[in-house]
């Protein structure tokens, strides 16, 4: 099939010209309201947010946004700021040495380790986890740029020591590595979306790292329990296994798990909203904490004798919580709104579909926002968001929806929209967005990376249902999504274009070849020119082909940020403009 836009995918300067354009045109109409809006906006995006705490044994490390910087805390106290996105820490056992990762947005960035709050170590390129060692530490890493040093392909993954290979060589670019360490010991996985193998060994030497499971399912490292590696394997709603025998079958799909002192800290979604529990280290349940309002979870650490996690919620941008001795409490939390959360449920080709509809604390209007994604597992509970806070403070309501393909209710739920059965994910917002125009809704789709893959889908699919759409950071071109920067690990979440039968259910909904001459709702298209996970092209060429047919569609690309986010500041303008855009959709009467 021809495509005369693929010329985009080389970013060469006709594209960039075009793209500058483009963003130009976006930025008349809605950049000086913008700007308005984003003064309002503001206090939503610099709000204190925790986004990840590590701990080990009375020190508590907290990753934190607010006033435009992200920083580092240990014990309360700040010992590194940075202007730029940390999107991970880790703490040594000691607590000590801190690690973290810093970039622009994109996978590449620099990886410092801190000592008293100063910076010892600094490492360039794309690096995932840390796990310390008495004097050193271990990293991963991904060959993004060269070649491993131990020969391999490009984009595989290596465990370093020193800046030299000890695990890895030989495995394809298809294989992530991950890391855990365990009273002494060092608990490897290796695998991809499907499979997983597990290694053990002594911490402090690679030598000794064996493989000592092979699971045909994604399974993580919990601990070492009597000797053995206990490991979630992500099968029906998870299975804690200590070695190869299973010891709690969870009724609920498990968000986390964490080593304690009396035996297994875990979290669980009942219809997308966090349930807690301890069990014992025999899998008896012990205890059950009730949680008195909606919550979904940012991050989960223990230093296996006690356990803390930072949830959040609409209208709230976390609260921490701490589990010790059988006791559960809030430490912190920040409340900027108190909105009125609803679950509803709405039928979808036989399947029962949840959603959140979220409300302003006083009567709204009948304006909605419709979010989704639906895939690669992944779940979407309450959560925090600045669009999510402006809306609702500006009387509009969101409707958050647990669709197909995503993990809110299990392994089945998800196997359930994925490949050839990717539909159902489409049908499944159609059915919600549907609802509320039923009860008299105005409603923009908001969706972002697979979820920017949804909008752009039902979009081409039903465009009679949308008042606008916002589509974010997308997979939108299904013929050609392996080709372009990191694609080719997603053909088992999509299936392969190179394949014959998998090119045929691909094209019936790739939003990019679904393109007709229909009446199509007001369009944004957003993306970021470096972002090295999803490539622009997708956003680009889907608004060159968009425009042939529609007078309403706009392109923004920031040149800054990549896939996993932008600094403060720029987010403040993408923010306030994308808010501006929704909020016309919303109120025109058109």
């Amino acid at each position: 099939m021809d495509d005369p836009y693929e010329f985009a995918e080389a970013l060469d300067e006709k594209t960039r010209s075009y793209v500058i354009e483009k963003t130009s045109e976006f930025r008349k109409k809605y950049g000086n309201i913008g700007e308005s809006n984003g003064k309002r906006i503001r206090e939503f995006i610099q709000a204190k947010i925790v986004k990840q705490v590590a701990v080990a044994g009375k020190n508590l490390a907290t990753l934190y946004r607010a006033g435009g910087k992200y920083s580092v805390s240990l014990n309360g106290e700040d010992v590194y700021s940075s202007d730029k996105v940390i999107s991970r820490i880790n703490i040594s056992d000691d607590g000590n040495r801190l690690a973290l990762f810093e970039t622009f947005g994109s996978d590449l960035g620099t990886m410092k380790i801190l000592e008293n709050g100063n910076v010892v170590v600094e490492m360039e390129g794309n690096i995932g986890q840390v796990v310390f060692t008495s004097n050193s530490f271990y990293i991963t890493k991904s060959f993004t740029e060269n070649p491993p040093p131990d020969g391999g392909e490009l984009n595989s993954h290596r465990v370093l020591l020193d800046g030299k290979v000890v695990f890895g060589t030989g495995l394809d670019s298809t294989k992530f590595i991950g890391l855990y360490s365990s009273k002494g010991k060092m608990i490897l996985t290796v695998g991809d979306w499907n499979a997983t193998s597990i290694y053990c060994g002594e911490l402090e030497n690679p030598g000794t790292w064996e493989k000592v499971h092979d699971l045909n399912a994604t399974a993580e490292p919990v601990g070492m329990v009597n000797g053995e590696v206990c490991y979630l394997l992500k099968e029906g709603n998870g299975i804690l296994r200590i070695g190869e025998k299973d010891i709690i079958q969870f009724p609920a799909p498990v968000e986390s798990c964490n080593l304690v002192r009396e035996g297994f800290f875990a979290t669980y979604l009942i219809d997308a909203k966090l349930g807690v529990s301890l069990y014992s280290l025999s899998g008896e349940k012990i205890i059950d904490f009730s949680m008195d309002e909606a919550m979904g979870l940012l991050s989960a650490d223990s230093d296996e004798e006690r356990a803390v996690m930072v949830m959040q919620s609409f209208g709230l941008p976390y609260s921490i919580w701490a589990y010790e001795r059988k006791s559960f409490k809030m430490q912190e939390e920040n409340r900027l709104l108190n909105p009125r959360i609803e679950d509803r449920w709405v039928q979808s080709n036989g399947a029962k579909v949840h959603y959140f509809l979220v409300s302003p604390e006083k009567s709204g209007k009948k304006q909605a926002l419709a979010y989704g994604y639906g895939g690669y597992n992944i779940s979407l509970g309450p959560t925090y968001s600045p669009i999510y806070c402006s809306l609702l403070s500006s009387g509009a309501s969101i409707a958050q929806a647990n669709l197909r393909g995503g993990g809110e209710y299990g392994k089945e739920w998800h196997d359930a929209g994925i490949r050839e059965k990717k539909q159902n994910v489409f049908d499944d917002f159609i059915s919600v967005i549907s609802e509320l125009k039923s009860m008299g809704y105005r409603v923009v789709a908001k969706g972002e990376s697979n979820g920017g893959l949804l909008v752009g889908s039902v979009m081409t699919q039903r465009p009679d249902i949308l008042d606008g759409a916002v589509i974010g950071v997308p997979v939108l071109d299904m013929l050609r999504f392996h080709k372009m920067s990191v694609g080719r690990y997603w053909t088992t979440e999509y299936g392969n274009p190179d394949k014959q039968e998998d090119a045929n259910f691909l094209r019936k909904y790739s939003p990019y070849h679904n393109i007709t001459n229909a009446k199509y709702p007001p369009t944004l298209i957003y993306s970021r020119w470096n972002d090295d996970r999803v490539h622009p092209a997708h956003a680009i060429k889907f608004h060159m082909k968009l425009s042939e047919v529609s007078e309403d569609a706009f392109l923004r690309i920031g040149m800054s940020g990549g896939h996993s986010g932008i600094t403060p500041n720029e987010e403040n303008r993408e923010v306030s403009e994308i808010y501006s855009f929704i909020m016309d959709c919303l109120t025109s009467q058109t």
